[in-house]
């Protein structure tokens, strides 16, 4: 069974191979470059061995990195989510577009069926009177399909643009925190 300072220096060499990757876009280094770094960042006194109070510096330095991290991690989500969300916007208003040329050819469609029926009935003709008036009926049925999808589809929006709210705001306050973060440096707490 693995020591707890054992698993510690796993754990913080891994970390300050996630840092120096990120720092310079190399290649991973070795675990004793990784063991270099780790005694020459935290090992205060010289002595090549971590005391109790480098330990502690070096965990807090670790659980400042992983939220550090997890705080970009969660930017490129945010990021792939906002492009999807624009993505969705142009289809929704392109698909609006599409909508009202739909509905002007609907709504003349409309209209000529409806006087086609009245001069079938005006003939006497009721067998194309009563096609007529299915056709009428059909259309008037996909029209009222067509408003309540538009009603539908405007209460999405407003949902969509409230969410919108909510991530400028969220976003605001993670501005502040990493702005915050950057002024105070890696946690002092004990």
């Amino acid at each position: 069974m693995r020591t707890l300072a054992t698993c510690l220096l796993a754990v913080l060499f891994a970390a300050l191979a996630l840092h120096a990757r990120a720092e310079d876009g190399a290649a991973k280094p070795s675990r004793e470059e990784l063991q270099k770094r780790l005694l020459a960042r935290f090992d205060k006194d010289g002595d090549g061995v971590l005391n109790d109070d480098e330990k502690l510096q070096a965990r807090r330095f670790m659980a400042d990195h992983k939220e550090d991290f997890a705080d970009r991690r969660e930017d490129v989500r945010d990021h792939r989510e906002n492009v999807a969300d624009r993505k969705e916007d142009v289809r929704d208003r392109r698909e609006d577009v599409r909508d009202a040329a739909n509905d002007a050819v609907k709504a003349k469609k409309l209209a000529e069926l409806e006087t086609a029926y009245q001069d079938a009935l005006a003939d006497g003709d009721r067998v194309q009177a009563e096609r007529l008036r299915v056709q009428i009926a059909a259309l008037k049925q996909n029209m009222r399909v067509d408003r309540a999808e538009d009603v539908r589809d405007k209460a999405e929006d407003v949902r969509d643009r409230r969410e919108n709210v909510r991530d400028r705001v969220e976003d605001r306050h993670d501005r502040r925190e990493g702005a915050r973060d950057a002024n105070t440096g890696p946690s002092t707490k004990r």
